[in-house]
């Protein structure tokens, strides 16, 4: 689930959209740091509700630093229908369970 800043548009101001996803994540290595890369489709909407498609590839990082318990980073790109495509960044806490 991502929050992220729906853009102003000529019939919308900008506001904050909600924004849930599902992906592929694959890391190859179950070390303590260990590259990422992932792929995800998702939907985003806006609190006027405004909705559109998103996608997503993502290339990273990530930091076991305890056990189930990880700091991520990566870098990616971002689709989102009527919009294009657009680079992102993100850093995250992911907690396995």
């Amino acid at each position: 689930l991502r929050l992220e800043p729906a853009p102003r548009t000529s019939v919308r101001a900008a506001s904050l959209a909600t924004a849930p996803s599902a992906g592929l994540r694959w890391a190859p290595d179950a070390g303590e740091w260990r590259p990422t890369a992932g792929l995800e489709v998702g939907a985003r909407w806006a609190p006027d509700g405004g909705a559109a498609m998103t996608g997503g590839l993502r290339a990273g990082l990530e930091w076991l630093v305890m056990r189930d318990v990880a700091l991520a980073g990566g870098v990616g790109l971002r689709w989102t229908a009527g919009e294009g495509a657009a680079a992102e960044a993100a850093l995250g806490l992911t907690l396995y369970f």
